[in-house]
């Protein structure tokens, strides 16, 4: 039964870094967006 508790809490973890890591994506392309269009003008 622990096994599976540490299963969950893993799961968790990496759902939570999983949305992190895809926000920090979206911010990252945000800015790289902004940059390019800053240098097209």
């Amino acid at each position: 039964m622990g096994y599976i508790n540490i299963n969950r809490n893993l799961t968790r973890h990496f759902s939570a870094a999983s949305e992190f890591i895809s926000s920090l994506f979206g911010i990252v392309g945000v800015i790289g967006s902004l940059l390019v269009l800053l240098e097209l003008h």
